[in-house]
């Protein structure tokens, strides 16, 4: 449990490398990224915590309605669609195989929009978004800290949001259960970086290592998610 800018200060303090900030911010994120694709295929992996669930209201106007994707940069993978009065799952199509589709409802993605066809009065649809990009902020300056002796948030008393709204600024889920793992794949970085080859090794190992405990984790042995 930690965030960003934590684990970037640890990392600092730790190999000495205080004038590298810009670096390991970049490092960490990079991490959090790398942590989507299975370490071994590099199929991208499909984590029940990065799910989201939309409820949208086409209009009936027309055969087929286009949806923007909301933070389409994010947009990982979709889970389902459900076109909720006619009690039916939407399939998956490209629009190469539209003409030879003999089921009318169906969705396929086009850019940043998913066009669905044979919709109802409302779709239901499950998708997977990336988590952001997180920035850095000095000890002073964060809206909230992980009190590692309290175990509890802490939020700066200038902070003007939720609770919640603060938390997304400077953290995730990942960071908050996995930091260890996170630590260990910059520290693989930062080394590398350096040139310092048998640190690097040797923290790159560790860090492949705990990927795939974490995939398993989060996944389960015979449960992992592949796009």
């Amino acid at each position: 449990m930690t965030t960003l800018s934590q684990i970037v200060r640890e990392v600092a303090q730790e190999t000495k490398r205080a004038g590298m900030t810009n670096e390991l911010v970049s490092y960490a994120n990079q991490v959090v990224r790398e942590l989507h694709s299975n370490p071994s295929t590099d199929n991208v992996l499909l984590y029940p915590a990065n799910m989201k669930e939309d409820i949208i209201v086409p209009d009936a106007e027309y055969d087929t309605y286009v949806w923007t994707i909301p933070t389409a940069h994010l947009y990982q993978n979709t889970n389902a669609v459900f076109y909720s009065d006619l009690g039916i799952f939407a399939e998956e199509v490209t629009p190469r195989a539209i003409a030879n589709c003999l089921d009318p409802h169906y969705y396929y993605r086009s850019g940043d929009s998913l066009v669905f066809a044979g919709f109802g009065a409302e779709i239901k649809i499950a998708y997977y978004l990336y988590p952001k990009g997180l920035t850095y902020y000095n000890e002073g300056d964060a809206p909230a800290l992980w009190d590692a002796v309290a175990q509890n948030w802490a939020y700066h008393a200038d902070y003007i949001g939720n609770e919640a709204t603060a938390l997304g600024l400077v953290t995730n889920w990942l960071f908050q259960r996995h930091a260890e793992l996170i630590k260990q794949g910059i520290r693989s970085k930062v080394y590398a970086r350096l040139a310092d080859i048998d640190r690097a090794r040797s923290a790159y190992a560790m860090y492949m290592q705990a990927r795939k405990m974490m995939a398993m984790a989060e996944l389960g042995d015979n449960n992992i998610h592949y796009g």
